[in-house]
């Protein structure tokens, strides 16, 4: 496994290669242009490769 930090929407797979799996993790929400993310991710992925998005979710209280 390779972990990159990286300014996702400076990345190309002609620089950086393609990947198996592109993880968001708790932050896709948080990305200023989700479309185009998910446009590089489609491009920086190997064939048969997935895009998995991770959140954090919890039951709202109860309101007394």
């Amino acid at each position: 496994m390779e972990l990159r930090e990286l300014n996702f929407y400076k990345m190309n797979s002609n620089e950086f290669g393609k990947f198996d799996i592109v993880v968001f993790s708790s932050s896709f929400m948080l990305m200023p242009d989700r479309v185009e993310a998910l446009k590089i991710s489609k491009e920086l992925l190997a064939k048969g490769g997935k895009i998995m998005f991770i959140l954090t979710l919890q039951k709202a209280e109860k309101k007394k």
